[in-house]
C-alpha cells in the first residue's frame, strides 16, 4: 500500500485501490494527489479545532466573574438587575433581557460588553466599567467558548470558602465569647466560641460538655422552652450563615441548616417553640420550622445588618434591630412589615419586649435606651 493510501487510511477515507501513474499524465496525477492531501489536511484540521474547542466548564467562567464581575452583579443590589452568582441567576438575565444566547457567543450581550462593542450616547461601554481592571484576552475566549458549547451548568456544585493562610499562635489562647444564653430553669449556661460552645453547670461552674464543628464564630444563642433544644447561629463572613440544632442531653447534634449568604447574628425562638427566627450581616430575617428546620419565608426591608430578634410573648409580632438605625416590626404569619421605628440615631444591637407584650425597649451605637408602646394589632 502507498504512503498516501496509508494516510488516507488512518485519516478514515477511502481511495482507489490502486493509482496506476502510467496511465495518467503527470498532470493528472498531480491534480489528483493535491485533491487527495487536501481532503487530509481538511481532516486534521477538523481535529485540531475539536480538541482546541472543548467545553470549559462552568466552574472556570465562575472564577472569571467572581473576579471581575461579583462587585457590581452580586444579589444584593445588582447592577442592571443581573446577578452573576450562579448559573441559575445569570439564565435570567437582567434589565436588557438575555445575558447570552446559548452557542453563539458572537450576538450575546455578555461578550459585547466585556469586549467593548456597545455603544450607547455616543460612548463605547466596556465591563467592568471606569478604571477596574478588565477581562484578559485568554478570558474573554473562555466566555466566548463556554458560551459558545452550549453554556452548559457545573459538572458539580460550586461550594465557596475562604483560603487563608494558617498562622501559628506563640501562645495558648482563650476564643472570647460572642454569645450566652441560659436555660429557662436557670441551671445550664451556654457560651458562643469561635466554632464551638461551651456548657457550664451554673451552679458549680463545672463545664458539663463542648459542641464543635461551627462554622466561624457562634454569635446567637437560644435554649427551646423545655430545655432539651439549643439553637446555635453562626457562619463565614461573606460567604454563609449556619443554624444548629443541639440535643442539650447528649450533645448529638439534631440538624444543620443553611440559607442565609453571610454570617448569622441574631436568633430568637416564638414562645409555643414552633417557630425559630434568624437574623444575619446579609441584611435579611428568615423564619423557621423550629420542629423540622424547613424554612417558611424570608423578611427583607432592613438596608443593614440584623443584629438582634425578638418576639413578643403572643408570638405574632417580630422586631428586629439593625445597623440601618432602624426597628422593624413584622407580621409573623404573613412577612409583612408592620412599623418602621426610625428615632435612633445609630445602629441598634439589642431589644427586647416587656413581658406583656406592651411595651419595646432597644438600644445601640448611640448610648441611648429608647421604649416604645406597642398595639395589640
Amino acid at each position: 500500500m502507498s504512503p498516501l493510501h496509508l494516510r488516507a487510511k488512518a485519516a478514515g477515507m477511502r481511495l482507489p485501490a490502486s493509482i496506476d501513474h502510467r496511465s495518467r499524465t503527470s498532470s493528472e496525477t498531480w491534480l489528483h494527489q493535491r485533491s487527495v492531501l487536501g481532503q487530509l489536511l481538511a481532516v486534521i484540521s477538523l481535529a485540531w479545532t475539536f480538541v482546541a474547542q472543548a467545553a470549559p466548564d462552568y466552574r472556570e467562567v465562575d472564577a472569571v466573574f467572581q473576579k471581575y464581575c461579583i462587585d457590581c452583579h452580586g444579589a444584593k443590589d445588582p447592577e442592571a438587575n443581573l446577578v452573576l452568582e450562579s448559573h441559575e441567576s445569570l439564565l435570567k438575565g437582567g434589565e436588557a433581557g438575555a445575558s447570552f444566547v446559548a452557542g453563539n457567543s458572537r450576538d450575546s450581550l455578555l461578550m459585547k460588553l466585556v469586549r467593548g462593542e456597545v455603544e450607547r450616547d455616543g460612548k463605547k461601554r466596556i465591563m467592568p466599567p471606569g478604571k477596574k481592571e478588565k477581562l484578559k484576552p485568554e478570558e474573554i475566549d473562555l466566555l466566548a467558548s463556554w458560551i459558545d458549547s452550549g453554556a452548559k451548568p457545573p459538572e458539580r456544585a460550586i461550594k465557596r470558602g475562604l483560603s487563608l493562610k494558617a498562622v501559628t499562635p506563640k501562645h495558648s489562647l482563650k476564643s472570647p465569647i460572642h454569645a450566652i444564653a441560659a436555660d429557662p430553669a436557670g441551671k445550664t449556661l451556654a457560651m458562643g466560641r469561635y466554632s464551638q460552645i461551651d456548657l457550664v453547670e451554673v451552679e458549680t461552674r463545672v463545664l458539663i460538655r463542648t459542641l464543635q464543628g461551627h462554622t466561624g464564630a457562634v454569635n446567637a444563642l437560644v435554649f427551646s422552652s423545655d430545655r432539651r433544644q439549643l439553637f446555635s447561629g453562626s457562619g463565614q463572613p461573606g460567604l454563609e450563615g449556619e443554624i444548629r440544632a443541639w440535643n442539650t442531653e447528649d450533645g448529638s447534634l439534631i440538624r444543620s441548616v443553611g440559607g442565609h449568604k453571610d454570617a448569622i447574628h441574631a436568633l430568637a425562638l416564638s414562645a409555643d417553640g414552633k417557630t425559630l427566627a434568624s437574623g444575619s450581616y446579609d441584611q435579611t430575617i428568615k423564619l423557621w420550622n423550629a420542629q423540622t428546620g424547613d424554612e417558611i419565608r424570608t423578611l427583607q426591608g432592613h438596608n443593614g445588618a440584623i443584629y438582634d430578634l425578638a418576639f413578643r410573648p403572643d408570638g405574632k409580632i417580630l422586631a428586629s434591630a439593625s445597623g440601618d438605625r432602624t426597628v422593624k416590626l413584622w407580621d409573623v404569619s404573613t412577612g409583612e412589615r408592620r412599623d418602621t421605628l426610625s428615632q435612633p440615631l445609630k445602629e441598634v444591637l439589642s431589644l427586647a419586649f416587656s413581658p406583656d407584650g406592651k411595651h419595646l425597649a432597644a438600644g445601640g451605637g448611640d448610648n441611648r435606651i429608647r421604649l416604645w408602646q406597642i398595639s395589640e394589632t
